[in-house]
């Protein structure tokens, strides 16, 4: 379950046009007891709602899946320092709209964060359909995104969460919702990390994300 507050836009300016993101609070629970609750924090872009898991777990709550536990709700780590967060997605936002990128390193980037499904050699013709389909899909994303944000990192993020957000509807494709956005926060985070090395480059970022996946 996702929660947010309808009057708590926030505005980054960075080094583009001002944007406005909503932060909501994740609740991840499971209905046979098998996982603790959870709550992560993500942020959902204003102009077409999408989102992503910046934070992971901000706070563990400790409970028994009983009217008791319920009552008896602990949380073992607190929730943390929200402008802090803040200021952490700033600063993300700031490093990405720093460096530039290509269409085709944009859409490799993109595959190996979502995880794009493989066409095996004897790949049957709906599985070559639905390749194409993603394909399709993929560059009419990047073509949008790249003519209104520019040819940057930024812009790959923001296809990446748009993805995440709203998936192509093919039948292989199978990754749900939650995962990709996680996936798209993780990826924010591991791509402004590398950008501080001095060796950084983003083909050689695109080289260790396959190497990773």
């Amino acid at each position: 379950m996702d929660l947010f507050h309808g009057a708590c836009a926030i505005h980054f300016a960075g080094n583009g046009a001002p944007e406005a993101f909503t932060p909501f609070v994740r609740i991840v629970n499971s209905y046979n007891a098998s996982r603790a609750v959870r709550l992560d924090v993500g942020f959902m872009r204003g102009v077409c709602s999408n989102g992503m898991i910046f934070a992971e777990q901000v706070a563990k709550i400790r409970a028994s899946h009983t009217a008791e536990g319920i009552s008896r709700l602990k949380i073992s780590q607190p929730f943390g320092n929200m402008g802090g967060l803040v200021s952490q997605f700033s600063s993300a936002l700031a490093a990405v709209r720093a460096v530039n990128v290509s269409p085709d390193q944009a859409s490799e980037i993109v595959r190996q964060v979502i995880g794009w499904p493989n066409l095996p050699e004897r790949a049957t013709d709906r599985r070559r359909d639905d390749l194409t389909a993603m394909e399709m899909d993929l560059k009419d994303r990047r073509d949008r995104y790249f003519a209104e944000l520019g040819s940057n990192a930024y812009a790959v993020f923001i296809i990446v969460t748009d993805l995440a957000s709203h998936p192509p509807v093919v039948r292989s494709f199978l990754r749900g919702r939650p995962a990709l956005e996680r996936a798209a926060g993780a990826w924010l985070r591991s791509f402004v990390a590398a950008t501080k090395c001095s060796a950084f480059s983003v083909d050689g970022h695109t080289r260790d994300l396959s190497l990773a996946s």
